[in-house]
Formats: structure tokens, sequence, C-alpha cells
């Protein structure tokens, strides 16, 4: 399992991210089931990024039309 901080900068600001990658055999179920747990302990939101590209235009989007 690898876990990553992820940084990106966004036209309309930064976003923190955390991201994992599974090896074969490990269940995403079990991790993020794992993973929220252990959120809720330590008193962190969990919130779904969604698709990092689509948040990203959507952004660039937002972007172009402020300065029209």
């Amino acid at each position: 399992l690898v876990l990553e901080l992820d940084h990106t900068t966004f036209p309309d600001g930064v976003a923190h991210e955390l991201e994992a990658e599974l090896p074969a055999g490990i269940a995403a179920e079990a991790l993020e089931a794992e993973l929220r747990a252990r959120f809720a302990r330590l008193e962190l939101p969990w919130r779904p990024a969604g698709n990092k590209a689509a948040r990203f235009f959507r952004a660039l989007d937002s972007a172009r039309d402020t300065q029209l």
C-alpha cells in the first residue's frame, strides 16, 4: 500500500488530498473503511475529492468566466 499526500495548484487555489495506490489483493472498500475510522479517531474530515481533471477544468472555466 502506498499513500501519497498530493498538493495541486488549480487556477482557483491549492488542493491537498491523500491518494492511495492499492496493490493486488487489497479490497478498496476495506481500505476505505479503515482510513475513515482512523480519520475519525484523529478528528479529520473525510471528503471525497472527485476526479482531479474535472476539478481542474471546472476551476479553469470559473477563472475564465470571471475574466470576461
